[in-house]
């Protein structure tokens, strides 16, 4: 999707075991994104990448339940880490 307001639509509609966004997405941040969703009821596990940690660490995220952060730029292995975590924790096979 081209900015958060169509990742929030998206997700609202489709087939997913989880979500990855960048947090600097255009028009809705990924931690917007993922306050609405959990607003709404949305349970998936929500993985957020970002530049800046300290602009989240700063806000309440308890609320949130992120599944990760991922500081930019991360490597692919911490990447797939979060996302197995993520997925076992719901009860999914791994990857």
């Amino acid at each position: 999707v081209a900015n958060g307001v169509e990742a929030w639509e998206t997700a609202r509609t489709g087939n997913f075991d989880l979500i990855f966004v960048d947090n600097e997405i255009p028009e809705m941040s990924g931690l917007e994104l993922a306050r609405r969703l959990r607003w709404e009821g949305m349970t998936l596990p929500i993985i957020i990448a970002t530049e800046n940690v300290m602009s989240l660490v700063q806000q309440d995220l308890s609320f949130v339940g992120l599944a990760a952060i991922l500081v930019k730029p991360f490597l692919l292995t911490d990447l797939l880490a979060a996302v197995k975590r993520a997925l076992r924790e719901r009860g999914k096979p791994d990857l």
